[in-house]
């Protein structure tokens, strides 16, 4: 995982093997409400709609619809039907959950039924709700579910994330505990609060991503701020300790990289863009990956209901006790021995020779197991005996990071209608305002003496869901969305590609459903929309054809 800071941007990549397969944004004028619970007012009810519009005091209304409604906590005269215009009338005050960030026209998604993200639990207050994700083996799903039992609070849901895995009863317990610490907060919060207030708000970006993202199966991360690597650090102090190891300062010498020039080898990195930038593309603030936990469980929130990105946290769905999955995997790109620099000046305590890489740089206190930092370095527990002056120093000489790691290209792509497959099919993505349609093409592959047809189809089709999933992933597509995998005359291939499909997307942390292949062959499936998407961030429509790529020639 990659976490780099610009003036005004933060921006987060996770790579597979070097390739970036997600990516998230967030910038100074970005504003994200998802997971905050606000004190409402309801400005109207439409019944013929089973909807109302809340105001949240953030300038655009909100709708609430009746599936989303308490009906036991709002006053029902006795006798009226559980509906949304006898629950709620306009002036009323309401308290609610965003769901999902205004897009377009649309105004923000609430909920009432509220849930708070945790490392490893989402607590739905008031709810007899208990999920456990459905990435996890049967055996894992079972001890979990043993403990949970024991613990949980009798008066709130619990969902079990996938983040979960493997971890002890004390560290279960310590996330419930924390969860109905913030819940007790909250309740305090919402007596006090007037309408249009805020009672809750989630965390920032970098620590959502730390939350339901990062975790054992994570090589590394790699921040090249100080004030982020803080954040990082000092949210897995508390919730995580044992990976604080994972976690590196960009230019500082770390373990990982004192073992690296030791002998092992480090990481071959491109010089750095002929300006020293880095590539600032990415795609627009996700909703909170958190969401995916929850996926099939009953309407219980947004830390509940869709749990992405985030990540929301890896596709990640949580139901009843009775439901199954895998967990999905991240590894971190293979390395090789950089040539090392030497700075103009330094200091006898940090070091005497500087490194183009994260990982060699510090080689010369490196090669000692006991080099301290500089002595002017401050101390700071949640940094260490990282010297900060030194790493900062060495940032100056390094290719930046996203650069390093060859982020901005793969994400330059991305924004093409045209993928290429490794046998030379390729995809062809486009959107539009009803649904995302992906076309599957042979291109020049076109096998061997000895391959029929349908093998060459087969394989292009194989090739190309793997190559679907990670395009979703990294584009942040959402809503429908419809794939023309090249036609295949044998009911068996078709149903291995479908099975390949639903197997890669257990990478991904957003909700997703796939459907099996029509009478047209066309496989259809739907995707949670948690923003804009990465075209749309870094795009806008030609003023010349209005985004319809044509230019009329009638006069």
């Amino acid at each position: 995982m990659l976490v780099t800071s610009r003036e005004d941007r933060t921006q987060i990549a996770v790579l597979e093997d070097r390739t970036v397969v997600e990516h998230y944004v967030t910038r100074a004028e970005d504003v994200t409400f998802v997971g905050n619970i606000y004190m409402a007012r309801v400005q109207n009810v439409l019944p013929g709609m089973e909807a109302a519009f809340l105001d949240i005091g953030k300038g655009r209304n909100g709708v609430l619809y009746a599936g989303e409604v308490l009906y036991d906590e709002l006053d029902l005269e006795e006798g009226d039907a559980q509906r949304i215009e006898n629950a709620l009338k306009p002036g009323q005050k309401v308290l609610v959950q965003v769901t999902k960030d205004p897009m377009g026209s649309k105004g923000p998604r609430l909920t009432m039924h509220l849930s708070l993200a945790g490392r490893y639990m989402v607590l739905a207050p008031g709810s007899d709700l208990f999920g456990i994700s459905r990435k996890l083996t049967d055996k894992e799903r079972d001890r979990l579910r043993r403990i949970v039992k024991r613990i949980k609070p009798a008066e709130h849901g619990i969902i079990v994330r996938t983040a979960a895995e493997g971890v002890s009863e004390e560290q279960i317990t310590a996330d419930i505990e924390r969860l109905l610490a913030k819940w007790a907060r909250v309740e305090q919060a919402a007596a006090a609060a007037k309408a249009l207030s805020a009672v809750y708000e989630e965390p920032p970006l970098v620590v959502k991503v730390i939350r339901d993202n990062f975790g054992p199966e994570f090589e590394r991360a790699i921040v090249d701020d100080e004030d982020l690597y803080r954040q990082v650090r000092g949210y897995l102090d508390e919730v995580a300790p044992e990976l604080l190891d994972k976690v590196e300062l960009y230019g500082a010498p770390t373990a990982d990289a004192r073992a690296r020039a030791a002998g092992a080898p480090a990481l071959d990195l491109p010089e750095p863009e002929p300006d020293g930038s880095s590539p600032d593309l990415g795609p627009a603030d996700t909703a909170d990956t958190a969401d995916a936990d929850a996926a099939d469980t009953a309407d219980t929130g947004p830390a509940a209901e869709s749990a992405a990105p985030v990540a929301q946290a890896g596709g990640e769905e949580a139901a009843g006790s009775d439901q199954d999955a895998a967990p999905a995997e991240a590894t971190t790109p293979e390395a090789t021995t950089p040539e090392a620099m030497t700075p103009e000046s330094t200091t006898a305590e940090s070091t005497t020779a500087e490194s183009t890489t994260p990982e060699a740089a510090g080689d010369a206190e490196g090669s000692q197991d006991d080099a301290a930092p500089a002595t002017s370095a401050e101390v700071d527990p949640l940094v260490g005996s990282v010297d900060l002056a030194a790493a900062a120093a060495r940032r100056q000489q390094l290719p930046a990071l996203f650069a390093a790691y060859d982020v901005g290209e793969q994400l330059r792509k991305a924004m093409g209608r045209k993928v290429w497959l490794p046998s030379g099919g390729y995809l062809i993505i486009e959107s539009t305002e009803a649904m995302k349609v992906i076309d599957v093409n042979t291109g020049r592959f076109t096998g061997g003496k000895d391959t029929n047809l349908e093998e060459i189809v087969l394989r292009t089709n194989l090739e190309a869901a793997d190559e679907i999933v990670r395009q979703l992933r990294l584009r942040d597509m959402g809503g429908i969305i419809i794939i023309d995998f090249i036609d295949m005359l044998l009911k068996a291939n078709q149903d291995q590609v479908v099975r390949r499909l639903k197997r890669e997307l257990l990478r991904d942390r957003t909700k997703t459903r796939v459907s099996e292949v029509s009478k047209l062959g066309l496989v259809q499936m739907t995707r949670k929309n948690v923003s804009q998407g990465l075209l749309e961030s870094f795009s806008h429509s030609c003023e010349a054809c209005e985004g319809r790529g044509v230019i009329s020639e009638l006069e």
